[in-house]
Parts: structure tokens; sequence; C-alpha cells
């Protein structure tokens, strides 16, 4: 099975290689990934359609496009719409004439690190803490962290491996997350797996705040 994912992130940034893990991890090592790599939000929605049209045109059976509701830059003082964003993406993709295939909207509320932050344990890992020293705890509702980047950064620099540096430090820590935290704490992981071996395919998925 050959499956698309449209992110946006540069080529190799935090975002391809923590779900190209996962896909990985969840579905083998030899699951045939294909990548669209967008800049920003923006430019993904503006571009859904191109996008999805190109991977079905390299045969992927199914695409998912995954963003982050608040984006990493831009006006944090305006508040972000899930459903502007999913409106525009269908506007996008009904224009270019992907109406029917099997799409997938997944968006990460808040962002990549609301995932990150759901297993204290696998952030402890990484940082190496001893027993017996404070560890991060398991977030059972990590959407309420308004600033999931800036406590992970806290961590880091409290143990001096700061700081938080999503390049470097997104995919270590996801290498780490048990599954069980990771889809209690952040519905839109579950959603991720399900678009991935959902049988029969059925989008969309990204409907449900």
């Amino acid at each position: 099975m050959k499956i698309g994912l449209v992110l946006e992130c540069t080529n190799e940034g935090p975002d391809m290689q923590v779900y190209r893990y996962l896909a990985r991890h969840l579905l083998g090592e030899n699951v045939d990934l294909q990548f669209s790599c967008c800049t920003n939000k923006a430019t993904l929605v503006r571009e859904a359609g191109t996008r999805a049209r190109a991977l079905i045109a390299e045969d992927c059976e199914r695409v998912l496009f995954i963003w982050d509701l608040w984006p990493a830059w831009g006006d944090r003082d305006t508040q972000p719409s899930l459903i502007d964003d999913c409106n525009n993406i269908d506007d996008a993709l009904r224009t270019a004439s992907v109406e029917n295939a099997c799409v997938y909207l997944i968006c990460i509320n808040r962002m990549l690190e609301t995932l990150l932050i759901t297993d204290g344990g696998a952030i402890a890992d990484v940082l190496e803490i001893p027993l017996g020293k404070q560890r991060p705890g398991n977030q059972r509702n990590a959407r309420a962290e308004p600033d999931p980047k800036g406590y992970l950064d806290r961590w880091f620099r409290r143990y001096r491996k700061g700081p938080y540096t999503d390049y470097r430090h997104a995919i270590k820590i996801a290498k780490s997350i048990r599954h069980d935290r990771a889809t209690r704490g952040c519905p839109e992981y579950t959603r991720f797996c399900e678009a991935l071996v959902e049988n029969p395919c059925k989008p969309p998925l990204a409907w449900q705040p």
C-alpha cells in the first residue's frame, strides 16, 4: 500500500520525521510513504487540491493532510478555526476534482508538540532524568496545555538539555512514546492511526473538534 502525507514542514522537518516514524511503527518498515511538504499551513490549505492530485497520480491509495491548528508563526492573537481550515481544504480538493478520493484531514490541536507531551515517560527518557528526580507527568488532556513547545522547553532547560529544538528533539520523544498514552492524551493521534488502517476508507476525519 502506498500512502501520501501532506505536511506543513520542510523536507525532513520535525513533522515529517515524527509521522514517518509513527506510520512505519504502525504499518511496518516496508510501507511506501510519499511526502508532500509545505512550508506553512497557508500553503498546505491553498495548494491542497494540487498536492492531493499529484500524490494520487503517483498511485497513493489514500492521502493524509496533517497540520497544526496553531501554527508556529503568525498571529497568535487570532483564534484559528478548524472548520474554516477544513472548508478551505475541501474547496481546494473540489477545484482539483479529487472529491471522491480517499483523503483524510487531520488537524492537531494545538501543534505537533501536543502529541509529544502526552507521555511524560518519553520526555524523561530523552532527558535521561534519574530516578528520584522530578519527572514530567502524563498529559491525559494535552490540548489543555496552551504552549506545548514552551512546556517542553522548560523541561529541557531544567535538566540542561535545552533549549528544546523540534528538528533535534521531536523525533527522539516520538520514538519513546507509548501508544496508549498518546491515544488517551491526543485524540488526533487516534485519527491518524485510523486514517492509516481504516478499511474501507471513511474520510474525512477532521470534523470533530
